[in-house]
């Protein structure tokens, strides 16, 4: 459910002119599909009216959350592998022990 509202969020984001929505819906500017729709368009127009002053900076943000958080997810994940992992052993090691003895 939330990466239901997190493309629904992107996407309307996008559907209307952000400078001409009520104060509250401006949040959009921190959204990064609203950054690259505004990239685009400058590329598309050649220029005309730019919007890179908070575009690039935006997208970098979310890259570098990106990079950070898929690296404590990743280190998650292995943390409790190994706890599983070593669970697991000791009690192979229990079990081994109560049949030899």
């Amino acid at each position: 459910m939330a990466l239901v509202l997190w493309i629904s969020t992107n996407i309307t984001s996008i559907l209307l002119p952000l400078p001409l929505n009520p104060a509250f819906y401006r949040v959009g500017y921190a959204f990064p599909v609203y950054a690259i729709y505004q990239i685009l368009t400058d590329i598309w127009s050649g220029g005309c009216n730019p919007q890179l002053a908070y575009a690039p900076p935006v997208l970098f943000a979310w890259g570098l959350a990106g990079f950070v958080l898929s690296g404590l997810g990743v280190f998650r994940r292995c943390h409790y592998a190994t706890i599983a992992d070593e669970r697991q052993a000791r009690d192979f090691e229990e079990r081994l022990d109560a049949a030899v003895a």
